[in-house]
């Protein structure tokens, strides 16, 4: 090969990566936006750096922060569009407790976030949609800077005190009340006046085992 074949072929293959070059979605840098949470609205920062690591952080509607890094592919598709793969190195906070007044704290590991791999569109040098949302390039990602610490601790409601309200018994009449006295006092009455009748009236005569016998009808 003559020196001059070999400088066209340099000349082409810097030709070439120039065009990859140009062909590459230049989404490098901080980007914000926010997502419908649980009670709110919840506040991301990401920054996608030029060596293809990520860094990612959220602000919950609760107001729990989260951290998340790993490795991005920016994947070209065509003009304005590309697929971004990514995937998750690391997590924060990586176990939450729940704190309730009066109980022994409850912690949970908190599940590896998803790798993920969607279209993303370039709408401008500043915005970009993915999944429904708008992107903006951020110049203070100031959620980037926020301490997220391993184990979150999180305050739970103190249980409610069940009201039990003691029942109020009615008021029964003296001969209705069960076992009362008045009770007691209606049933020798009313004995006494079924032995009346039967002696009397109906003439019956009484065997020492309190059976009738002889009665008239």
């Amino acid at each position: 090969m003559t020196r001059a074949a070999i400088l066209a072929t340099v000349f082409l293959a810097v030709l070439g990566m120039q065009a990859v070059r140009a062909e590459a979605p230049g989404i490098e840098g901080a980007w914000s936006w926010q997502s419908s949470g649980q009670g709110g609205m919840d506040r991301n920062n990401i920054l996608f750096n030029g060596d293809g690591s990520y860094v990612r952080a959220s602000q919950l509607a609760t107001g729990q922060f989260l951290r998340s890094w790993g490795q991005y592919r920016a994947v070209p598709v065509s003009p304005g569009r590309f697929n971004l793969q990514s995937t998750t190195q690391g997590w924060l906070p990586q176990s939450t407790c729940v704190q309730v007044p009066g109980f022994p704290a409850r912690c949970n590991p908190v599940p590896h976030p998803p790798d993920m791999s969607f279209p993303v569109d370039l709408t401008s040098p500043s915005t970009m949609s993915a999944q429904g949302l708008i992107l903006y390039r951020e110049s203070n990602p100031i959620l980037l800077q926020q301490q997220v610490p391993r184990q979150a601790m999180l305050t739970g409601p103190a249980p409610i005190q069940p009201h039990i309200q003691q029942p109020v018994m009615p008021t029964l009449h003296p001969y209705v009340t069960p076992n009362g006295p008045g009770n007691r006092s209606a049933m020798e009455n009313h004995a006494g006046a079924k032995r009346f009748i039967d002696e009397n009236m109906r003439e019956c005569y009484r065997a020492p085992n309190g059976q009738l016998w002889g009665c008239k009808q």
